[in-house]
């Protein structure tokens, strides 16, 4: 899990965070294993910190107990797995927290990079619209970014050269970020009825 700084130009949501803009921070959750995006949580003000966020955007009740791996701006949350830090009398790790530091950062990378995908939609990179359609629009782009990574919807030539798109996803409903679409438990694809469209 993590989150990103998303430069908004409502000011009735966002705020002026470290980097000097107006921006709001929307957390964004990811199985570690598919590296599909299972939750968003609702953006708060950009100068607010991550473990602030993680406890106001209700994404802690979408994840509803579920082991979450964050980075170490999550500590003070007792459900966040992060990595373990030096201790202040300077001295080292144990060779098993270095192991485990290891497999934290490289779980930690992949939701670094969903988020990298999802802000290569411009909309995420300059907000324009009002703050409060945020959360939806993350939403949005969460659900492009797990379709393109499980190749959904194909669209194949038929016999008499129209195109015709199928889509045909499995996996238990459950809620999704703030709009109500269905979408796989973790570790799942989105669950979705067999559609079969055919252009005319």
């Amino acid at each position: 899990m993590d989150g990103t700084r998303v430069p908004t130009r409502d000011h009735r949501l966002a705020a002026r965070s470290k980097n000097h803009r107006y921006s709001t921070n929307p957390q964004v959750a990811i199985d570690a294993d598919t590296r599909l995006v299972i939750a968003t949580g609702e953006p708060k003000p950009g100068n607010r910190n991550d473990c602030t966020v993680y406890r106001d955007s209700g994404i802690a009740d979408v994840l509803d107990g579920r082991p979450v791996m964050a980075d170490g701006g999550y500590q003070g949350n007792p459900e966040v797995i992060g990595p373990y830090r030096k201790p202040r009398d300077s001295g080292e790790l144990a060779d098993w927290q270095e192991d485990l530091n290891t497999v934290h950062r490289s779980i930690r990378a992949r939701a670094e990079h969903a988020l990298a995908r999802m802000k290569n939609w411009t909309i995420l990179r300059d907000y324009r619209r009002a703050a409060h359609t945020l959360r939806d629009t993350a939403s949005d782009i969460a659900h492009l970014h797990n379709l393109t990574l499980t190749g959904w919807p194909r669209i194949t030539r038929a016999a008499n050269h129209k195109i015709s798109y199928v889509t045909s996803l499995s996996g238990g409903a459950r809620s999704f970020g703030g709009d109500r679409r269905s979408c796989g438990q973790v570790g799942a694809m989105w669950t979705t009825p067999p559609i079969a469209l055919f252009n005319n």
